[in-house]
């Protein structure tokens, strides 16, 4: 559509819900402009259109930015440095997990199931990676529950951006070019 319009007290959450549901169905935004009744603040120079956004970025990182905004009910614009950071951070996650699996794969290394007799064989710093991983999971876990998934997403970007392509990964790349295996 070319535009939608909204009460502002439910055109917030009407728009975003628009335009996820749009965006996750049709790879693109379901309207090109909202106009919201009631009082409404002008755009600023520096906001992305959604359809720039997506063009530029795809839609996942909208998506992404989107939720991070946190609760869809207060009045965030849409700017192109935090598209484009989400962007950066599902890059960062996608180049990791290729990279490693890539290399699991040439070298035929299947990781085993974390049990108690694995964990005892584990190197520190795959016992203190399988921690963050855990904690992670944990306060996603608790995000979800407590219908948050901005939280969520703020203890995957921690994981992702520093836990793993900053810290674990740059080691588990030195222990697999020195011919070391990973179980």
């Amino acid at each position: 559509a070319q535009m939608t319009v909204g009460d502002l007290s439910k055109g917030r959450i009407w728009f975003i819900s628009q335009l996820l549901v749009g965006s996750a169905v049709m790879e693109k935004a379901p309207f090109e402009t909202g106009v919201s009744l009631g009082s409404f603040t002008p755009p600023k120079e520096t906001d992305a259109t959604i359809e720039a956004a997506i063009r530029e970025y795809g839609a996942d990182p909208l998506r992404w930015y989107l939720v991070s905004l946190g609760p869809f009910w207060r009045r965030r614009a849409i700017r192109p440095e935090g598209v484009r950071q989400s962007y950066r951070i599902l890059n960062t996650f996608h180049n990791a997990s290729h990279y490693v699996a890539s290399q699991c794969a040439q070298r035929s290394i299947e990781p085993p199931p974390l049990t108690e007799s694995a964990k005892e064989r584990m190197h520190v710093m795959d016992i203190w990676f399988a921690s963050k991983l855990e904690r992670m999971k944990a306060a996603c876990a608790k995000a979800y529950t407590d219908d948050a998934p901005w939280d969520a997403l703020q203890a995957l970007r921690q994981f992702i951006c520093f836990d793993l392509s900053r810290l674990y990964l740059p080691w588990a790349k030195r222990r697999l070019r020195g011919g070391t295996d990973l179980e």
